[in-house]
């Protein structure tokens, strides 16, 4: 069973969709508290590790990173939508 589980996590990106992953996003961001200060490009990054590790790795620290400011966030969604 831990085998199943591991090669399913690696590659769980080829499960989902890219629309499915952002839906993933939107329920994590709405279903946090109002006073919550995590924002949408942090959700998303965090979300991002937890389906394709190695996209969230190659992004960090780049352009693309809108972990810690929302305003990289066109420039991620695009090249997420791109590459998926």
């Amino acid at each position: 069973m831990f085998w199943l589980f591991h090669v399913g996590f690696k590659n769980m990106r080829y499960r989902i969709s890219f629309i499915e992953f952002l839906a993933k996003v939107d329920k994590e961001f709405f279903s946090r508290p109002y006073t919550d200060e995590m924002r949408y490009g942090q959700i998303l990054m965090n979300e991002l590790y937890d389906v394709w590790p190695d996209k969230y790795h190659e992004i960090t620290g780049t352009k693309y990173d809108c972990f810690y400011e929302n305003c990289d966030l066109g420039l991620t969604l695009s090249k997420l939508k791109q590459e998926w």
